[in-house]
């Protein structure tokens, strides 16, 4: 059912349905969580003509709604396939010169079902700026580690910290050996 649900906004609806109305009365006993502790093999995208993405976006937890609201709407105009949200309690982070929790938010992973096409990637990197733009604008961030998506401009508006980040590594490490991906697309930018 999980994996049917791709692409489908009845089959979505069906599935929530399931879990929400029918499921607790099919487990008795067992909860959503216990009956979803699968191995990921068993929800994998074994379609050659698509791939999953996830995306991570961290929101104060009073904006909440008004990211939902702005992620909908992002998400229809740029023709998303949402598979699925998992919402988390993340806590404040103060130590970190990049954290992506200055305040104690809500960090909600999103599963994308994306088209392996030169369209699909386009959709793709227009749906996830447009999500960190949402993100942004209710005061949050966006995990830095997925896809290299973001502008510069909305890297520095979510890590205010990023050019003193690359300032320091520069210092520590001026012959560039420790260096990533997102390293080497925002650095220079």
């Amino acid at each position: 059912m999980f994996r049917n649900a791709a692409g489908s906004d009845t089959g979505k609806a069906l599935r929530w349905w399931l879990e929400r109305e029918a499921g607790p009365w099919l487990a008795e006993r067992a909860s959503r969580n216990s009956l979803l502790n699968e191995p990921a093999s068993v929800f994998a995208n074994r379609e050659a003509g698509s791939t999953d993405i996830l995306h991570e976006y961290f929101v104060p937890r009073a904006r909440l709604w008004d990211f939902a609201q702005a992620a909908r709407a992002v998400i229809r105009r740029d023709e998303g396939n949402l598979l699925n949200v998992t919402v988390r309690d993340v806590r404040r982070d103060d130590r970190s010169a990049l954290a992506y929790a200055r305040e104690d938010v809500f960090g909600l992973v999103m599963l994308f079902v994306q088209e392996r096409s030169v369209a699909g990637e386009e959709r793709m990197q227009r749906m996830t700026r447009g999500l960190i733009d949402a993100a942004i604008d209710v005061g949050g961030t966006y995990y830095l580690p997925y896809r290299l998506h973001a502008t510069a401009e909305q890297l520095r508006r979510a890590y205010p910290a990023w050019d003193e980040v690359v300032a320091a590594q520069r210092r520590h490490d001026p012959h560039g050996v420790f260096r990533n991906g997102l390293y080497q697309r925002y650095a220079a930018a």
